[in-house]
Parts: structure tokens; sequence; C-alpha cells
């Protein structure tokens, strides 16, 4: 499926330029900012990302999917075929629904919190396996296993990041005795 340029800019037309801060100040699109203590944030931590630099809304509500499909595309790489390949896999499983404006999207991040093996999975790099307890909230220990990997503890390569990727594997099997998911159908083919 291939997006035509005039849809592409008008998804691209349609991402503000500038958001409230959690704190009600108002930030420019790109610029970081923490969650503030009634923002609202997904298992996800590319779509966390991208709310907390302004690309998607700040307070995790009222997301547009088509602002979701642009922002994965413009600040993940993710290409526009694929995240609506992946925002279609959300609608089928009921995350989505009108918001007060007409438009369709997520009336927050909240409707992806019980999304085990959809939106998060086991074996992440950033969260625990949901056996361990909870799979939304960051586990630093895994970060930085992961960045572990790093020479400069800064960077990654694509074969660094492949390495990680199987030992964060090796973890969860040894460790989980249910792993669940694609990583699981996988490894244990």
């Amino acid at each position: 499926m291939r997006i035509s340029a005039a849809a592409h800019a008008a998804l691209a037309a349609s991402v503000s330029v500038r958001q409230n801060g959690g704190d009600g100040s108002k930030l420019d699109v790109g610029v970081w900012a923490p969650p503030g203590p009634n923002d609202i944030r997904s298992p996800c931590p590319g779509l966390n990302t991208l709310a907390n630099h302004g690309y998607l809304p700040r307070d995790g509500r009222n997301i547009h999917i088509s602002d979701i499909v642009t922002a994965m595309d413009q600040h993940l790489g993710i290409a526009s075929d694929f995240g609506l390949v992946q925002v279609a896999g959300a609608a089928v499983r009921g995350a989505f629904s009108f918001l007060s404006d007409g438009g369709l999207g997520l009336e927050s991040f909240d409707a992806l919190t019980n999304s085990h093996n959809q939106i998060e999975h086991d074996a992440s790099f950033t969260r625990d396996d949901l056996a361990f307890g909870s799979n939304v909230i960051k586990n630093t220990t895994q970060i930085e296993s992961m960045i572990a990997h790093s020479e400069d503890g800064v960077t990654l390569t694509v074969e660094q990041i492949a390495d990680a990727r199987h030992a964060r594997l090796k973890d969860s099997f040894s460790r989980n005795p249910s792993p669940r998911g694609l990583a699981a159908r996988v490894v244990r083919q």
C-alpha cells in the first residue's frame, strides 16, 4: 500500500506547531519535556517519545490517527504505509473511537494500557515482562542492559542492537515461565 503525496501532505499538515507542556507552559514541537502529573503515557516507548517531544499531544489525550502515522513517519522513520498497518491493528482491537472534534483516534493513551502483545511485548528493551510486574512503567535496569552493548555508551550500531535483543530474549526466556508474543514464537522454533 502506498500513500499519495497529497495524502501524506494532508497528514503532515495536521500536526500542530506548539503544545502545552506538562506544567501548562507553551513548548515548541520537538522540544523534550517530561510528562506532567496529569499527563498519560502509553506502554509503547516510541509513542511516549513522540508525546514527550510534542509530535503527539503532550497530555496523551485526543490523539488523531493521522497524527500518529505522520509522527511515526517523520520522527521515528517508520514508513507511513507500515504505520497505517500498525494503526489498523490497534483499530481492529477497538482502541480507537470518535474524538470530540469528530476525528478518529485515541481518547487517551489509556486505551492502549491493556494491550499485552499488541502495543508492548515480553522481552522489551525498556519494560518488564508482564509476568514480573508493570509492562507500562520503564525499567531502568533493562535500559542500562541495552546501553551496555554500546561501545561509547551513547550510540548503538545495528549489530549491537541485535546483540542486545538476543541477550534480552535469552534473559526473558530464562526467567519468564510463559513468555508471550511474536518473539516467543520465533525463538522457540
